[in-house]
């Protein structure tokens, strides 16, 4: 029971860190969309809101460092 528990914790990790890379360095959920097209039906519907969330999460980092990075502040300023 123990190994099983650690074997999803492990794959979830990774899932997670896997969407996460794709979604901030791969372009956004087009990815994502790309593959709901690709299988149809339900899935296509969960492909569209996992799309949705890496554009969120894409855009959330966009201005995460432009605002550590002080681009931010240029941007206001003019």
């Amino acid at each position: 029971m123990c190994r099983f528990l650690k074997s999803v914790i492990c794959i979830s990790f990774i899932l997670f860190m896997l969407f996460t890379t794709i979604a901030i360095w791969g372009g956004g959920g087009d990815k994502f969309r790309w593959l709901g097209e690709k299988t149809g039906g339900v899935v296509e519907d969960g492909f569209k809101r996992l799309g949705k969330q890496a554009d969120d999460l894409r855009d959330y980092a966009k201005e995460k460092i432009a605002r550590w990075s002080g681009k931010k502040r240029e941007y206001q300023d003019r």
